[in-house]
């Protein structure tokens, strides 16, 4: 590989990981996935994209992450998974830490649960 292949490589990638920012500031209230995995999803999703099948999320919640890897690799088919009725109650086998976040709703993380409405996320 010369060194202006390696040059166009680098420019493409730093564009592609500045227009995820972008859609993570889109999608942001859609998704508990944080800033730096959700960009690290999109970029590896979008290393992938030419290999053939479709996409498969579960667990879902409010449907960020995939928005945000079907506007960068629009050519998938996505099914998502979700019950939208959050967790169940957290049981031993599950470990302590699982109790533990279950049992403090107003933790940064806590979603109500997990819980979420369903709803209608249009792509632009």
């Amino acid at each position: 590989m010369n060194i202006i292949s390696k040059i166009y490589n680098i420019f493409s990638d730093l564009i592609l990981i500045i227009r995820v920012y972008f859609l993570y500031s889109k999608y942001e209230k859609y998704t508990m996935v944080p800033v730096k995995y959700f960009v690290f999803n999109i970029v590896l999703a979008y290393r992938f994209r030419k290999i053939s099948g479709d996409i498969v999320e579960r667990e879902v919640w409010r449907v960020g992450m995939i928005a945000g890897i079907s506007e960068i690799i629009s050519c998938k088919k996505a099914f998502l998974f979700d019950s939208f009725e959050g967790l169940p109650v957290a049981k031993s086998i599950d470990g302590l830490k699982a109790r533990e976040w279950q049992n403090n709703p107003g933790g940064q993380y806590y979603y109500n649960n997990c819980t979420a409405e369903k709803i209608t996320l249009m792509l632009l």
